[in-house]
């Protein structure tokens, strides 16, 4: 909204008020000015002072960007069980060229995909010896750099895990801080949920795990 005051005598000062946001998405008060050396109609100059500030918010407003992220990995006896970088103790760990954090990869994949790039299977390929038996959470912050070359700001990181076993909630917050550590955000930006398949499917019959995310970025 705008406001205008003045009028258009010659010489005299028309202060436009705006309510612009700027790039922290801040709402904030700025006073644009005009002196005009001629007297000019009053609709004249306000749509001059429009078209300025379309021209500001162009430049200045940022977009908000979602993606979605989709991970399963096989159960495997003999494998480490890591979940959110939280190492949890059972009979079975999921198969994979890293660690196989299910949880981890689902949520890389929706930040890369809030940003349309790619997703881990391009970034890490399971051929590349590089990535052998890496820290998932390690991997998280490589994505945390990319976004950041690209512009882009995490707002918040919503995510489910599919499994029978373990139970997974009472370890939800440190998994929820090694999240919000390798992002650069706060932990109460990260959530993470957990359910069973209720016996149904490969994840219920324990053949494997599952987990789905959503990211918000600002870019």
């Amino acid at each position: 909204m705008s406001h205008v005051q003045g009028d258009t005598a010659l010489g005299r000062i028309l202060r436009v008020n705006l309510v612009v946001q700027n790039h922290t998405g801040i709402f904030e008060r700025r006073a644009y000015a005009m002196r005009n050396r001629r007297a000019q109609p009053r609709a004249q100059v306000f749509v001059i002072v429009c078209n300025s500030a379309v021209g500001y918010f162009g430049h200045t407003m940022k977009t908000i960007r979602t993606g979605i992220g989709f991970d399963a990995h096989r159960l495997r006896k003999g494998r480490s069980l890591v979940l959110g970088g939280v190492e949890f103790k059972h009979t079975h760990g999921l198969e994979g060229h890293s660690d196989a954090d299910v949880l981890c990869h689902a949520i890389m994949d929706a930040l890369l995909g809030a940003v349309a790039d790619g997703d881990i299977g391009v970034h890490f390929k399971n051929t590349d010896p590089r990535w052998k038996g890496v820290s998932s959470i390690a991997l998280m912050k490589t994505v945390r750099r990319r976004l950041k070359a690209k512009g882009a700001r995490i707002i918040n990181v919503d995510s489910t895990l599919m499994a029978e076993q373990p139970r997974i909630m009472p370890r939800a917050q440190e998994m929820r801080s090694n999240i919000a550590t390798a992002l650069g955000i706060s932990i109460d930006s990260i959530s993470i949920k957990a359910t069973t398949m209720e016996r149904m499917g490969a994840v219920g019959r324990q053949e494997g795990m599952a987990a789905m995310a959503v990211a918000t970025v600002k870019i």
